[in-house]
């Protein structure tokens, strides 16, 4: 999903936008946030949901 505005984006997101993803920050061009879907440990799968500044 691309989105550019902010109040849309707010409206359509459903993980939330989640903290700073300043550990995998090296990876990417830009602003990324990282929102844990599951919690480490408690779950055999780590999922969380990602989110890319435009541009």
């Amino acid at each position: 999903m691309r989105i550019n505005d902010q109040e849309q984006f707010n409206k359509e997101n459903v993980f939330g936008l989640g903290s700073a993803n300043t550990v995998y920050a090296q990876y990417f061009i830009g602003n990324s946030y990282l929102n844990p879907l599951t919690e480490a440990g408690k779950c055999p799968v780590f999922l969380a949901n990602v989110t890319f500044e435009p541009g």
